[in-house]
């Protein structure tokens, strides 16, 4: 995915919780951020894992809230698979 798309990304979500009146925070950059750069579906806690192996100070809960608010942007795709959702970037938004 090229930088230009990553862009994108950010600014639409920065645009979405500042007309929410949500405060855009770091923690919601390093979601994206990570869902960007891993590009393949993942379990939502296995992608805490990795936030937090990275020592980022995130809840499991953080995480659950910005990929359903990525999916509602259209940023990111879910699929169910048996009894577990996982998310992917979207590369086209």
């Amino acid at each position: 995915m090229k930088n230009q798309d990553a862009e994108n990304i950010v600014e639409r979500m920065i645009r979405y919780y500042q007309e929410k009146g949500m405060a855009f925070t770091n923690n919601r950059l390093l979601v994206a951020a990570k869902l960007w750069e891993l590009d393949e579906y993942v379990d939502a806690v296995d992608l805490w894992i990795l936030l937090k192996e990275e020592q980022c100070s995130i809840s499991i809960g953080c995480v659950y809230l910005n990929l359903k608010l990525m999916v509602k942007l259209g940023l990111a795709y879910v699929k169910k698979e048996d009894r577990q959702f996982l998310f992917r970037i979207n590369p086209a938004a």
